[in-house]
């Protein structure tokens, strides 16, 4: 395969990487979440391996698996070692819908809100504090969105360039055009591929490899690892803050009024939601 072939195929897998025509996204939380983001000017980043989505990857490895005929030993293998990405992927989760029925529901009736981020700013935020390290964004793909196909494209492409290859030392010191490019499509594939019974979230992910200092958080009575991330001259791009359903009170808006005002996040629209659930 040459290189102007190999360039027509990275373009064409782009279109499933394209970012969405939207300025802004929104991310779900509690008020002890959204406390935190304000007070202390920063995010919190869920490692990728301990969140709600493991059956994701048991399905791209199941794929695989299928795709070389059930010959391949997939742990511990040289295909294993190339085709999944690394430790250490940190995501931020927002979604494309604002006001979304399934996400208010996630979040329950006690204190549940919608934080709108300028998306463009939010993509320049996580850049400076990714610094050198690996990172990337995007709309999480669903496992009906022809996902079948384009693993199939990836693992044609990938067989035909290095997997005779792949056992060699030569190939792991490889810095070739083709196999960069083939590796930052791939980890950004992989990591934004969820099952379709998750569509309703509209995800819009950020992803960034980082080695930083781990801490921990109870999600379902287990322990999450994520990290911290904060520009420290800066506020984090928020525009507007959407008040959940379940929450009709004036006060719990004058009181974020207060959190605003004190925390120097000026002129920061707080809404209601349009939406009537009990």
């Amino acid at each position: 395969m040459n290189n102007n072939e190999f360039n027509q195929i990275i373009l064409s897998w782009k279109k499933y990487a394209e970012l969405v025509n939207q300025d802004f996204v929104y991310h779900y939380t509690d008020i002890d979440g959204l406390i935190g983001i304000i007070q202390n000017n920063e995010l919190w980043l869920s490692e990728r391996n301990y969140m709600n989505d493991v059956n994701d990857e048991k399905f791209i490895e199941a794929y695989i698996k299928k795709y070389f005929n059930n010959s391949l030993n997939w742990e511990g293998s040289a295909v294993q070692r190339h085709l999944t990405p690394p430790e250490n992927q940190f995501i931020f989760s927002t979604s494309l819908e604002s006001d979304s029925v399934h996400n208010w529901i996630c979040y329950g009736a006690n204190g549940a809100f919608s934080i709108e981020f300028d998306r463009n700013k939010l993509i320049e935020f996580f850049r400076e504090v990714s610094c050198a390290d690996y990172f990337t964004y995007g709309k999480v793909l669903y496992t009906d969105d022809g996902i079948e196909q384009l693993l199939d494209e990836i693992l044609n492409t990938f067989k035909e360039l290095f997997f005779e290859k792949i056992n060699s030392v030569v190939f792991d010191r490889d810095n070739s055009t083709q196999q960069k490019e083939f590796q930052k499509f791939y980890k950004h594939f992989y990591s934004m591929i969820k099952q379709k019974g998750h569509a309703c979230e509209a995800e819009y992910r950020f992803l960034i490899k980082k080695e930083k200092e781990l801490f921990f958080r109870t999600k379902n009575g287990r322990p999450v690892p994520f990290i911290k991330v904060k520009v420290e001259d800066q506020k984090l791009p928020i525009t507007k803050i959407l008040v959940g359903p379940y929450d009709k009170s004036d006060i719990t808006i004058r009181s974020l009024e207060l959190l605003l005002k004190q925390t120097g996040y000026n002129n920061i629209p707080i809404v209601q939601s349009s939406l009537n659930m009990r």
